[in-house]
């Protein structure tokens, strides 16, 4: 990791960030791991409510999240992009209530159901919250869709390689 934050690396020609690690550690935040509230319990019920017809998939957070998104628009939520740990870090896609990572994504080891009905999601994501930790920033709804109109995939936005990594290329910009 030292290797890849080294201080002396030189940005690559036409970027503004030397790397994606020189980018998360200027950009990113690390999101809270208290339980929710009752109300933001009601919250994220609403949201799983919206969108059950998803079927949120293992190894899809990039799309889980921002299906999430396209259901939760109004009540709050935002989406995440970042590394996460519960293990070992992977970059990961979430979203974000208040200051408290909501992720239908990961599951615990030891839970072998394999559906995503409203309870099992919501003990799902209630067990995300205190076990794991989340390192990354929010990116406005409004950004999410215009690069799914682009790439016509679900896909990272802090590295999308798919757009040319506008974010690491302009720097931290939401723009078109």
């Amino acid at each position: 990791m030292a290797a890849m934050m080294d201080p002396y690396a030189k940005k690559p020609k036409g970027f503004a960030y030397k790397s994606l690690f020189h980018f998360m550690a200027e950009r990113c935040r690390t999101f809270s791991k208290e339980p929710l509230t009752a109300e933001e319990r009601e919250l994220v019920l609403e949201l799983m409510e919206r969108s059950k017809q998803e079927g949120f998939k293992e190894k899809a957070c990039f799309m889980n999240a921002q299906s999430l998104m396209m259901y939760g628009e109004g009540l709050g939520f935002e989406y995440a992009e970042g590394y996460a740990t519960s293990m070992i870090p992977v970059q990961h896609a979430w979203v974000v209530l208040g200051e408290k990572p909501i992720d239908v994504t990961w599951r615990d080891v030891n839970d072998r159901r394999r559906n995503t009905r409203v309870p099992v999601m919501m003990e799902r994501v209630e067990h995300n919250l205190v076990t794991n930790e989340y390192f990354g920033l929010t990116v406005p709804f409004s950004y999410i869709k215009k690069q799914m109109l682009k790439t016509k995939l679900y896909t990272s936005v802090i590295d999308c390689p798919d757009l040319g990594h506008p974010l690491l290329r302009k720097g931290f910009s939401f723009d078109a």
